[in-house]
């Protein structure tokens, strides 16, 4: 029964304890306790020649007569019978063990009474069901002997009994006042209602006379709480009862060792798992506080890559805003500039030999003309408008990334360096806002290619030169001036896309080094937090599990 019982217990409780140590808990089960399992005590005591020993004999021994039963009370010793493979006996006394054949255990009894060895004892084994799972048997000597010691050593097996078998001599007609006496007040003190009344000899009178005897046996014990079941008609030297006696002695045995392990194993069981699953619900909580922290660390992150990316919608919407009015400026001032530079050409016509003017050598002087403003006016302005521009921004541009410090790949991180590094990308970008000028020679040669110069007389010089200047400046309102602040425009275009870019990079990396930061403190965490929190979920099931399991 112990290992069938214990079965059910010994996995959950093992596991349960290596979740446990995962933990580095060292809350254990007391395995002594909880495997060690004790002795159950059937004490059979009466008065000396009830028939005590032969009914141990029937129980045991078949017809043989193993126990001594024909020796006077003064040299009977306490028989201890417990589960052996095979009969034998030994003597105990004076602490030491020897063993001793069984067919001699009545004249060793004698000698060691002849000696004064009150305190002896025979061990005996025999291979009988009864006696399994730590089952003894006792065998004590009359309570009515001469010799005191007998009666105190009989005394000191009923509180560690679990049952009494209590033997009566039918013959006597009932229970004397003595033994109803003893009963009350000596042995159902101690071993409470676990008590069995064997009215033994029935074989001696008729069974109708056996009951009358019985019933008032029952009828003074009435107020005991003596079981009238348990008090039995047996016969010692017949056998009578003695099956039904010993069948009732398992079922009963097997009843208070399974009180025994609710009561106390599954007690110890029951305790551990709630100590344990106490811990682990400790661990859990620990566990969520500190989860709480990583989501505090998680939230103010992305508060803070928000803030971060809020700043750059600001600052990239006032650059937006401001170069869009920079573009529009140049737009303006672009068309102005190059009607003055028509002007110019045809002032330089008009102060030229006619005969001088062909279409390479005018191609070339627009070519000049542009050059040098693109070259000397518009791109040094432009750029320092843009500095100008990025000067007024570069506040907000520094406060954006100036808390970060390290880590991010671009020159530009710190304050101070987002405007230098901004202002070398954007060299690049702005010298080659020159026009590709090339087309303009093309342009001027069809010009003069229409037969708009007519033939080289000095009557026909002004008209000449007022034609070609007409259609100088026509050209030039019409075609060049659109085609330059398209042109322009599209390069601006680049300046503005290469200053977000830039400060959209910076941004990006800040972000990253944000957020690889909190990976590297806290993702693994989290998740070595996360696993250890569903291991704990489940040891703490596995804990409630096994209360339940206790409880049943």
């Amino acid at each position: 029964m112990r290992n069938d019982f214990m079965q059910k217990f010994e996995t959950p409780v093992r596991n349960l304890e290596g979740k446990l140590a995962e933990f580095g808990s060292t809350l254990k089960v007391d395995r002594e306790k909880l495997f060690a399992e004790p002795e159950y005590f059937v004490t059979i005591v009466g008065e000396f020649s009830a028939g005590k020993s032969s009914i141990l004999n029937r129980l045991f021994f078949g017809e043989k007569d193993t126990i001594p039963t024909a020796v006077l009370s003064e040299t009977c010793l306490i028989n201890e019978i417990r589960y052996g493979d095979s009969q034998k006996a030994a003597l105990v006394s004076g602490g030491v063990e020897r063993d001793i054949d069984v067919s001699a255990i009545s004249e060793v009894s004698k000698k060691e009474l002849i000696e004064q060895k009150t305190d002896s004892m025979i061990k005996m084994e025999c291979a009988d069901d009864l006696l399994a799972d730590k089952v003894v048997f006792v065998d004590t000597p009359g309570v009515n002997s001469i010799n005191d010691s007998h009666t105190d050593i009989t005394f000191g097996y009923l509180p560690k009994s679990q049952f009494v078998l209590f033997v009566i001599d039918i013959n006597n007609g009932g229970l004397s006042k003595s033994e109803i006496e003893f009963i009350k007040n000596k042995v159902f003190t101690v071993t409470q209602n676990n008590m069995f009344i064997l009215i033994n000899k029935a074989e001696s009178m008729p069974s109708s006379h056996c009951e009358k005897i019985r019933a008032q046996v029952i009828k003074d014990l009435a107020n005991t709480g003596i079981k009238p079941e348990r008090v039995c008609l047996v016969s010692g030297l017949k056998g009578t009862g003695i099956a039904e006696l010993k069948a009732t002695l398992k079922r009963e045995l097997d009843a208070k060792r399974a009180e025994y392990y609710k009561n106390y194993t599954q007690g110890l069981i029951a305790n551990f798992a709630e100590l344990a699953a106490a811990e682990l619900k400790m661990k859990l909580v620990n566990i969520g506080k500190d989860a709480n922290a990583f989501a505090a660390d998680k939230a103010a992150m992305e508060a803070e890559i928000k803030a971060v990316s809020a700043k750059y919608e600001r600052l990239e919407a006032s650059l937006n805003t401001k170069i869009k009015a920079v573009f529009e400026h140049y737009d303006s001032k672009i068309a102005t500039d190059l009607s003055k530079i028509a002007q110019k050409l045809c002032a330089v016509v008009n102060g030229t030999e006619l005969s001088d003017i062909t279409g390479d050598n005018l191609s070339e002087g627009v070519q000049v003309a542009l050059k040098k403003y693109v070259e000397t006016d518009l791109q040094p302005a432009f750029y320092n408008d843009i500095t100008k521009l990025l000067s007024e921004i570069s506040v907000d541009a520094e406060s954006l990334i100036g808390d970060f410090t390290t880590g991010i790949s671009h020159d530009f991180w710190a304050p101070g360096k987002l405007l230098s590094g901004l202002l070398f990308l954007l060299e690049t970008c702005i010298y080659n806002l020159i026009l590709p000028l090339g087309w303009i020679t093309a342009f001027i040669g069809q010009l003069l290619g229409r037969k708009l110069l007519l033939p080289l007389t000095g009557f026909m010089e002004k008209p000449v030169k007022s034609i070609i200047c007409s259609n100088i400046q026509k050209a030039f309102d019409e075609e060049m001036i659109p085609a330059f602040i398209d042109n322009f425009n599209a390069k601006q275009n680049e300046v503005a896309l290469t200053i977000i870019k830039g400060i959209e990079d910076a941004v990006n990396s800040q972000v990253s080094i944000i957020e690889n930061s909190y990976s590297e403190k806290n993702i693994e965490a989290l998740k070595a937090q996360d696993n250890a929190k569903a291991a704990i979920e489940t040891a703490i099931k596995e804990a409630e599990n096994l209360k339940v399991l206790a409880a049943n």
